[in-house]
């Protein structure tokens, strides 16, 4: 549970700091659904999104090699 609101809460904060500096409204950017919060909502814990996205980067490197 504490991963899980860490994770909530750290991207909460992201998406307000990237509103703020791209001059948009904070309602309408921390209503948008990431992948990761989607992941989440899915059930996905954050260590297993974050090596699944590893792993698809690393894939799609060695494709572009």
């Amino acid at each position: 549970m504490h991963e899980y609101a860490k994770f909530l809460s750290g991207t909460a904060l992201n998406l307000g700091l990237e509103s703020f500096i791209e001059g948009t409204v904070a309602a309408a950017t921390l209503s948008k659904r990431t992948d990761e919060f989607n992941a989440m909502q899915a059930g996905q814990d954050a260590a297993s999104y974050r090596r699944d996205q590893l792993a698809a980067r690393a894939g799609t490197d060695a494709d572009s090699s």
